[in-house]
Parts: C-alpha cells; structure tokens; sequence
C-alpha cells in the first residue's frame, strides 16, 4: 500500500488526481490505487513486475514514464502479493491514467506459524546473474553514491530499494566483478555482505581499505553471523561498521546517512579556509607557516658546516624576505630563526661529542663555528660545562685526549 500510494503521487502531475479504493470483490479484498498523469507505454506493462529485466538495466527512465526505482518496489509488492496468494495487475491508458489493482484471497490463520517477515523468503528463480554496466547509467552528479554488493537477489533489490530514491545506487550481484566496477565509478560508500562466493566481504574489504585509492571509502558489512569472533574479524579487515541480520532499516539508514554527512563535511572542510590550518602543539597554525619552518629546518641541517648559514642565506633559498621569514616562524615558534640556527648548531654538537670520537677542533668545523674560544663560550652557557668536560660526563668510553 505504501509503494504503490507513493508511486501514484510520485507521478502524478501537481494538479492530477489520485484515487484509493478498497472494497470485497468475491469474498476476496481488493484494492485499487489509480493516479492521473502520463501513464505508462503498452510495451513497458508486460515487463514492469519482472524483477530480473528490472535489475538488469536499471536505468532511469523517467522521461518514459516509470522510473527504475519504481520499478523494484513493484517488483517486491508483486512478491509479496504472490506470498499472500493474490494477484497484482496493472492497467494504464498513455497521459491519461494508471490504475494497480491488487486481490488478495481471505488466508486461515495458522496459530503454530507466526509470520515472518524475511526478504529471503521471496520466491526467486535467477537463471543468470545480475549485472551492472556502469557505462549505461545516468547518475545525478548531485547524489553520493553507493554500492551494494550481495550474491542474493532478494537482499540485494531490498537494500537497493531502502537506497535508491536518495541516492544513486550501483547494485552488484557478483562481488568478482567489484575491482572492474570501481575502476569506472568510485562509489562514497559500500555496503556488502559478508558471505558470497568468489569474494567474500572480507576479502573485499580488506581489498578497499589497502588500497590508497580506495581506502576513504566507508565499508559496511552485513551478516548473519553474530558471534563476537566473526564481527570482530568484519572489523580488523578495516570495515566502518558491522551490522547483523535481520537489522533495522532505520538504524542502517542513520548509519549511511552519517558516514555520508561526514565524507560532505570533510570535502567542505578542505574546500574552505580553515584546513589552511593545523592544530600543533595546542594552539592552529597556518600549513603554509609550518612548511616554511620545515623547509628552514632542513636548509639549517644541510648547511650546518657552513659558517655563513645565517637568516639571509635560508630566506634568499626559501626566496622570501627576511621579515617574511621572521612573521611565518613566528606562527610556530617563540624562537627568532636566529636562535634556530644557533640552538641547531649546539645541538649537533652536543650529539656530535656524545656519539663520535671526532676531535672538538673537528666538531668545530661539522658544526660551522670558526672562532674556538666563542664555540666553548656558548657551549658552557647552554650545558654550564666545556665541551671536553661535557663529552666525559655523558659518552660511555670517551677517547684519549
């Protein structure tokens, strides 16, 4: 009743009519939901409850007068109407009128048999399986994207059904075919079974998230299995989520829309002003002003022997001014590039007396000092010992002087 209602609004013009009848009809309840509108071609109405053709191309074809997308609701009434023992029919006269009529005989109770409501006890008969040509796809560039992978049919149409008005939705019956698939669209979420043969949702899994060009995408698993050991397992493989069945339509629904809410925010993230900006040390700062203070860093280690390193040589390499060095390390450091190159200089120094056997004259050149008595002068400030003293107190077996 929901589907077909929300067809007949769904096509339905704004000023068109819509009509529900329910009456008996020998014994038997009929309901009748009919909408005014385009209708639908004559040569569509003998495929429009076959589930495989549906499946198959699913286009969409909306300029034709039914969508796809309807089509797979209708494919599951037509199930669930054949569960009940009814009939499903439809009848429509092109820009005038559609009318589904559905008959459902009166059923005994059965008092030791509860009704279960399961999608794998839709009757199916699948000769061949389903496939998905990418190529002949029309998708709204303004929907994500999601991929459904499941080697049973009838889950696989109720997921793409749950999805399909929302999103753009890529159904794929054979999980083999997922590597090729998404080599000619990307999807921004997948959602998978777990066991399927050829490759299981692990398997598949794990093949996303080691990939570098796939490993952003959220992976949800579903399964049957609910031991810890299994889920546990869906997890290490790098899925997002593991969901058992039977699951709550609604709380999968949250769980696509929240990972599908964040890759949005991420991308809008990167795309504003705000990710010129990193947190470092507590406190934000500007990529590009960390990036000119690595770069500095790395033109001092290079230049460490050298005693004309100095605050020009780094920001004629860097092929910015003085002062624009002295703002951007400012956004980094309390330290002046100055005192860098200084505290660089001991710093080498220090690891210098500790791990080698170097002479101080030689540490004196690596270390691009070329005044002895100035070298011991800020050495003994910042150690509050000589040089030699210092070697003695902190390396295990210092050389012979």
């Amino acid at each position: 009743m929901t589907n077909l209602i929300s067809n007949a609004f769904k096509y339905a013009p704004d000023t068109g009519t819509i009509r529900v009848d329910l009456f008996e009809k020998k014994e038997a309840l009929c309901i009748e939901i009919s909408n005014t509108g385009k209708g639908i071609p004559a040569d569509r109405l003998t495929d429009i409850f076959d589930r495989y053709k549906i499946l198959d191309t699913f286009e969409v074809e909306s300029k034709k007068g039914l969508s796809s997308r309807n089509g797979l609701g209708l494919a599951i009434c037509h199930s669930m109407v054949s569960l009940l023992e009814g009939t499903i029919e439809v009848e429509s006269e092109p820009n005038e009128w559609t009318v589904f009529r559905v008959l459902l005989p009166p059923l005994q109770q059965n008092e030791e048999q509860m009704p279960i409501i399961a999608t794998d006890t839709i009757p199916v008969i699948q000769e061949e399986p389903v496939t998905f040509e990418s190529q002949d796809q029309e998708f709204d560039q303004a929907k994500p994207t999601l991929m459904i992978v499941d080697d049973d049919p009838s889950m696989l149409w109720f997921i793409t059904e749950i999805f399909v008005d929302k999103y753009n939705v890529m159904p794929v019956q054979d999980s083999t075919e997922v590597e090729e698939l998404m080599k000619i669209r990307q999807p921004d979420l997948v959602i998978s079974d777990i066991m399927m043969p050829g490759v299981d949702g692990i398997s598949l899994t794990r093949y996303i998230k080691e990939n570098r060009l796939l490993s952003h995408i959220p992976v949800i698993l579903l399964s049957a299995k609910i031991d810890a050991e299994e889920q546990i397992r869906g997890i290490e493989s790098g899925a997002d989520v593991y969901i058992t069945k039977p699951f709550n339509v609604e709380y999968l629904e949250k769980i696509v829309g929240r990972f599908l809410t964040q890759k949005k925010n991420l991308k809008e993230y990167y795309g504003s002003a705000v990710s010129s900006y990193e947190l470092t040390n507590g406190q934000l700062v500007h990529k590009e002003d960390k990036a000119t203070y690595d770069k500095m860093i790395r033109i001092i280690e290079e230049n460490i022997n050298d005693p004309q390193l100095n605050v020009e040589l780094i920001s004629s390499t860097l092929g910015i001014s003085t002062r624009q060095l002295y703002r951007r390390i400012k956004t980094v450091t309390e330290q002046t590039p100055s005192d860098i190159i200084k505290e660089y200089r001991l710093k080498t120094a220090e690891k210098l007396l500790i791990t080698t056997n170097y002479s101080i004259d030689e540490i004196l050149y690596k270390t691009g000092y070329v005044n002895r008595g100035n070298f011991f002068k800020v050495f003994s400030n910042k150690f509050g010992m000589t040089p030699k003293q210092y070697r003695k107190a902190n390396q295990p077996n210092p050389p012979n002087p």
